[in-house]
């Protein structure tokens, strides 16, 4: 995994956690923790679990239908807690939790340009050339 400034990351996600989001835990290829706005360990630990269970499928499904996108967003509700999965480049994964079982939350302008700004940074790439 390539190295990327993780406290200019986790400030660009903070920004995003507001209702509905309740938090995120941001995931290596691995399935290790990279960074977490968590204070819960548990509420970190279940969100790790499905982020590395929604890799594997995800994984799986591109490997089956022969895709090579290392850019894909999954919206998952379990009980009553719902999940955005997030691959941003191709080592890394952000999950959102979000409050209750929530609808599938549209991500406005605003949020997708926090997200391809993360993604820059992550990337190595000058978050210059994000098209506002």
């Amino acid at each position: 995994m390539s190295f990327f400034p993780v406290f200019e990351v986790h400030e660009e996600l903070s920004k995003l956690i507001k209702d509905p989001f309740r938090g995120f835990v941001l995931v290596g290829e691995s399935g290790f923790l990279v960074d977490t706005s968590f204070d819960d360990e548990e509420a970190t630990n279940t969100t790790i679990m499905v982020a590395n269970w929604l890799k594997i499928a995800l994984d799986r499904i591109k490997s089956e239908l022969k895709i090579d996108e290392n850019h894909v967003t999954v919206f998952l509700s379990l009980r009553d807690v719902s999940y955005l999965f997030r691959q941003l480049g191709s080592e890394i994964y952000a999950v959102f939790v979000l409050s209750g079982a929530a609808p599938l939350p549209v991500l406005g302008k605003d949020e997708e340009l926090a997200l391809q700004k993360v993604e820059f940074l992550i990337e190595g790439k000058p978050i210059e050339e994000i098209e506002a």
